[in-house]
């Protein structure tokens, strides 16, 4: 839940940045527009591990992919911590530079080899154990299936972000690679 404190701040909990991030991600590479609203009831229940955004060749296989892993049990930790279950974000900056100037980064490196490769951009989650455990039920309630296993394209595969977890939001872990020829 977001609640304004000015014209130029939110008040935005843990659990809604952690939304808005993935989401910023998630619609700055693959257009999706409905991605918040079924992610949602996922990420406030703790039943996904990792968000991927895969860039796809014509041929079906990846060629990059990015991927933002939750790390549950600090996410808890920073709720424990009274100073950090809630931010306040200045409005007056880029949306995606609310917790790090590197998401704008990754999403814009991300379509660049996406545009120049003419790849197809297709998010999916992965389930944390506890989900797993009742995968019909959770599957039923979010309208979604674990990520589908995909091969990747032949070639070097290059990391290009090894596990960057944004100071504010230590709790996200992005990381991106790609296939260099």
């Amino acid at each position: 839940m977001t609640t304004g404190t000015s014209t130029r701040a939110v008040t935005m909990t843990r659990v809604d940045a952690l939304i808005r991030q993935v989401d910023i991600v998630v619609k700055g590479t693959t257009g999706s527009t409905s991605f918040r609203q079924v992610i949602e009831d996922g990420v406030k229940n703790q039943w996904i591990q990792s968000v991927i955004v895969d860039g796809i060749t014509k041929s079906g296989k990846i060629r990059q992919q990015i991927e933002i892993e939750f790390d549950w049990a600090e996410h808890a930790l920073k709720l424990r911590d009274s100073d950090s279950g809630e931010f306040i974000v200045d409005l007056t900056k880029d949306e995606r530079n609310w917790f790090s100037a590197m998401i704008g980064r990754i999403v814009d490196g991300f379509n660049e080899i996406k545009d120049e490769g003419e790849l197809e951009a297709l998010w999916s989650v992965r389930y944390t154990p506890q989900a797993l455990s009742k995968k019909s039920e959770v599957e039923r309630q979010l309208g979604l299936a674990d990520a589908p296993t995909r091969e990747w394209e032949d070639g070097r595969k290059e990391v290009l972000l090894d596990r960057f977890a944004p100071k504010k939001l230590s709790e996200a872990i992005f990381s991106w690679k790609a296939v260099t020829k």
